[in-house]
């Protein structure tokens, strides 16, 4: 892979983690994912958006199915989770309707 590659795919993992971030921030910061003093519904929709976005960096893309499974949440939970992700800009929706659709990171992020 040349320098210009590296430097690319760099790049576009710092961005996914960047919006991450800023998802975090806004809710009490890293330590919120594990701290106490966090009220406890807020703390594990952090540790699950950490969770879902840790599972697409390793697998490129996740289904709405996956999602439950991987953080154990209703169907409108896990559709709640995706708006959040969507909104944030940090996953885009491939596919209109039915079980072909997947989520993955937005293209500017490859």
């Amino acid at each position: 892979m040349s320098l210009f590659g590296v430097v690319l795919f760099v790049v576009g993992f710092g961005m996914g983690w960047i919006g991450l971030w800023i998802v975090i921030q806004s809710q009490g910061g890293v330590f919120a994912l594990y701290h106490d003093d966090v009220p406890e519904p807020t703390r594990n929709r952090l540790q699950n958006l950490h969770k879902i976005m840790l599972y697409v960096e390793r697998n490129q893309r996740v289904t709405h199915a996956e999602i439950e499974r991987l953080a154990g949440v209703s169907s409108a939970t896990a559709s709640r989770y995706l708006e959040e992700l969507e909104e944030e800009e940090m996953l885009e929706q491939v596919g209109e309707r039915g079980p072909d659709v997947y989520y993955r990171r937005p293209r500017e992020h490859f």
